[in-house]
């Protein structure tokens, strides 16, 4: 074997490497967009639940908040 072709051979050796190389950064750039997208979805639901809750709260709060009492409410309504 001389050495024109072993060169050539390292030569395809080194060029089949960088293309499964690139495949494979492909692959992963894929799965990283598919990821990040699964994570903002994810970011969005929390934000969501999270307003719901402190919205939940809010609302539980207020009515013990402000001075109300039991007695007092059904006074309103005409209760006693």
């Amino acid at each position: 074997m001389n050495l024109i072709q072993k060169h050539n051979e390292a030569h395809a050796e080194k060029l089949k490497k960088m293309n499964d190389l690139e495949e494979k950064l492909g692959r992963i750039e894929t799965e990283n967009a598919h990821l990040r997208q699964k994570y903002d979805t994810i970011r969005q639901e929390k934000a969501y639940l999270s307003g719901m809750i402190s919205d939940f709260t809010n609302r539980m709060t207020v009515p013990f908040g402000n001075g109300s009492t039991l007695a007092g409410r059904n006074d309103d309504n005409g209760d006693t």
